[in-house]
C-alpha cells in the first residue's frame, strides 16, 4: 500500500507541470501597422460656395452652393466598400466605380442616383486612397439641374488634390 502512495505522489508532480497549456495568439505572430498621417483634402471651390454650413469631424464639410451640395470627408476604414457606403449610401455591388492611378494615389469615381426629400437626387464623388484613409469629394442636386451642373461638378473633381 506504500508503495501504491508513493508511486501516485511521483505521477502527480511529474503530471503536474502538464497542466498549463501554452498559448499562442495572432499579436504574437502579425504585427499592425498603424496607419499614416492624415493628410488634407484641397480643392478650389466655385464661387458659389459659402462657407462651410456645417463641420465635423475629421474634416467633413458641407458647402451649400447654388442649386447642389458639396461634401468633403476622409473615411478611417480599410475597404473602399466602408468609404463608398458612407458617401453614396450603396456599396461596390450597386454602382460602377472607376478606379485610376493619379500619382501615387488610387483614385474611385462614380455617380448614383437616390431618393431625395424633395425628389429624386443625382451624385457624383471622387475617392483617394492613400493606403490609410479615403478622401472624399462629392456633389449632390436634384436630378432636373444636375445635368447643367456637370461642367462645374468636373471642375471641381478636377482640382481635386491632398495636401
Amino acid at each position: 500500500m506504500k508503495k501504491v502512495w508513493i508511486l501516485g505522489l511521483a505521477a502527480a508532480v511529474l503530471l503536474a507541470g502538464c497542466a498549463t497549456p501554452a498559448l499562442e495568439t495572432v499579436s504574437d505572430v502579425y504585427e499592425t501597422q498603424p496607419p499614416g498621417e492624415m493628410g488634407a483634402i484641397r480643392l478650389e471651390l466655385p464661387e458659389d460656395a459659402a462657407e462651410a454650413v456645417m463641420e465635423g469631424a475629421q474634416g467633413t464639410r458641407l458647402y451649400l452652393c447654388d442649386g447642389y451640395e458639396l461634401r468633403l470627408q476622409t473615411v478611417f476604414s480599410g475597404e473602399l466598400d466602408d468609404a463608398l457606403r458612407s458617401v453614396t449610401g450603396f456599396g461596390s455591388d450597386r454602382l460602377t466605380v472607376i478606379k485610376t492611378r493619379d500619382g501615387e494615389y488610387d483614385r474611385y469615381d462614380c455617380v448614383w442616383c437616390a431618393a431625395g426629400e424633395g425628389g429624386e437626387q443625382v451624385g457624383r464623388t471622387a475617392i483617394w486612397d492613400d493606403g490609410s484613409y479615403f478622401y472624399c469629394v462629392s456633389a449632390l442636386a436634384d436630378s432636373g439641374t444636375a445635368y447643367g451642373l456637370t461642367p462645374v461638378w468636373q471642375q471641381i473633381m478636377d482640382s481635386f488634390t491632398l495636401g
